[in-house]
């Protein structure tokens, strides 16, 4: 996922997913993807522990304003894959932390091509989120 690409939607869907539940949701998955999709772009170590803390940080103040501005609607649940998906970073982190330790200077570009398959699965999702919810507003 391209960083500017990740702008084009972001930005808009920052506005309405302040409007139901189902946004926000899509909010926070698009959040996510995107956000992390930039990661590639901190080469150093020790920039990345700083940038990591900074987002967690980030993610879990959204997913707290969301469930307080759509506390009317009941809190903000995802759904068993999109939880999975959520926990799956975890890994991908893990795994692109591991990689030079493991494969030394094999497959360098692994890791990029992993978290950018990653981020754009969930991107993907949340298109698919917000269309399916547009269509059936009537």
């Amino acid at each position: 996922v391209h960083e500017k690409a990740a702008l084009l939607f972001l930005l808009p869907l920052s506005i309405v997913a302040f409007d139901n539940k189902v946004l926000a949701r899509a909010h926070f998955l698009a959040q996510l993807a995107g956000g992390y999709a930039l990661f590639p772009l901190i080469f150093t170590q020790k920039e990345s522990f700083g940038v990591l803390a900074l987002f967690v940080a980030y993610m879990c103040l959204v997913w707290i304003l969301h469930n307080h501005i759509h506390k009317e609607q009941g809190r903000i649940e995802l759904l068993f894959f999109e939880r999975l998906y959520v926990l799956g970073f975890v890994f991908l982190h893990l795994g692109v932390l591991i990689h030079p330790h493991v494969l030394g200077g094999l497959l360098p570009f692994l890791p990029l091509m992993l978290t950018s398959f990653y981020c754009a699965m969930g991107v993907i999702w949340t298109f698919f989120l917000v269309y399916s919810h547009t269509l059936s507003l009537k």
